[in-house]
């Protein structure tokens, strides 16, 4: 049987696209509070961070901590769920809408102005274990979690992210999928 989630981050969405389009105040659309296996995973983002690491052999000193976002949480959190219900562990999927059409879909890039977006996917049994992975990624997963800058699909460098926001989902055959979503 799926893991069941209440539908309020789905009337939340459509809230905003409602005042979005007569010309109401989307900077209170409500976010999500993360779960406490999320919470998990920032946690332990952020002493990663604040301590420096070493990924894929370039090592970078600490960083400042990443500030949550209630947005970024609804947004990881949605990408968690559709990923649980479809299988599609892919940044873009085909059978439900990738972090950039949901933070588009929300207004969120007017509310919080962006330069960059970025996703990390995962699948393991624990916030310990994805974080490990994360860490441990030849893909640009640690540097985008973990330091101040991050790798752009084009292979630049840029500027590490500032916010976070975290989700975790479980699929009907007991699969746990993590998503973490930033923003500058």
């Amino acid at each position: 049987m799926p893991h069941a989630r209440p539908a309020a981050p789905a009337l939340a969405l459509l809230l905003a696209s409602v005042l979005a389009a007569c010309g109401g105040d989307v900077t209170s659309v409500p976010g999500a509070d993360m779960s406490v296996q999320a919470r998990e995973v920032f946690t332990l983002t952020n002493a990663v961070r604040t301590q420096g690491i070493t990924c894929r052999g370039v090592t970078y000193p600490a960083s400042p901590a990443l500030t949550e976002d209630r947005n970024l949480n609804f947004v990881a959190q949605q990408r968690a769920q559709d990923i649980a219900r479809t299988g599609e562990f892919v940044h873009d999927p085909k059978q439900s809408s990738s972090y950039v059409a949901l933070i588009e879909g929300m207004r969120y890039s007017t509310v919080y102005p962006y330069t960059d977006i970025g996703e990390n996917l995962g699948m393991a049994g624990t916030a310990t274990s994805v974080v490990t992975q994360w860490q441990a990624s030849v893909k640009g997963h640690c540097e985008t979690q973990f330091t101040g800058i991050y790798i752009d699909p084009a292979g630049q460098q840029r500027p590490g992210f500032r916010r976070m926001g975290a989700g975790e989902a479980v699929s009907g055959g007991g699969q746990h999928y993590w998503v973490t979503i930033f923003s500058r």
